[in-house]
């Protein structure tokens, strides 16, 4: 039923379906890195110790985050070309960090904020290079607005189903949430791989020149 849903209105033909289902992949995926991490934070420490781990995690990720953020749109719109396989890096890189989250949260290894951020500039990125392909696949029977709402009601859907499995899982320890992410991007990684080639084109794309 989700598949028929993704396909109508004329996005199976345009491949806008394909991308629904990536992005549906895509929010399983950081749902699954969400639940685990935020076990591992808040939850196995005592309140005092929760305390110093959360602000330490937001001191490593969030405030590098914040300089590295505006940087990869520029950086990305040299990819214009390989769209599909800017998407799937960014999945790719996702999937490997989330393996190496699992390690490190079983092991306590320091390298568990450092992946966390990459999570974080990579989640970033794939959102700017999915915006960036959405265009090129609206078929003529939606608008670009209406599709965008159908993409993100996806990514909300993939999340609520994800999240309680990936929080069964846990239930094993957390490194085991993170593995069943890594698998979900590796799907994600497969299915930005096969999108169609109009997410690759530069048709209808101008330079922009400001003058004063």
């Amino acid at each position: 039923q989700a598949r028929r849903a993704a396909r109508s209105e004329g996005a199976g033909d345009s491949g806008l379906s394909r991308l629904i289902e990536l992005h549906a992949f895509n929010a399983a995926g950081d749902a699954a890195i969400a639940v685990s991490l935020a076990g591992t934070l808040f939850f196995q420490v005592p309140t005092g110790e929760a305390r110093g781990q959360v602000a330490l995690f937001l001191g490593l990720t969030m405030l590098p985050f914040a300089v590295v953020a505006p940087l990869i749109g520029p950086f990305l719109d040299r990819f214009s070309h390989g769209r599909r396989w800017a998407i799937g890096a960014t999945l790719a890189l996702r999937g490997f960090l989330a393996w190496v989250l699992a390690s490190a949260v079983s092991s306590e290894s320091p390298w568990l904020f450092p992946a966390a951020l990459g999570v974080l500039v990579a989640s970033k990125a794939y959102a700017v290079t999915r915006a960036a392909a959405v265009p090129r696949l609206v078929p003529a029977t939606q608008t670009l607005v209406k599709a965008n709402g159908r993409i993100s009601l996806a990514g909300v859907v993939g999340a609520a189903v994800s999240a309680p499995i990936a929080g069964l899982a846990s239930l094993a320890g957390p490194e085991w949430s993170l593995r069943y992410a890594f698998l979900l991007f590796v799907v994600g990684t497969i299915l930005a791989i096969l999108l169609p080639r109009e997410v690759d084109s530069s048709v209808g794309e101008g330079t922009l020149v400001l003058t004063g």
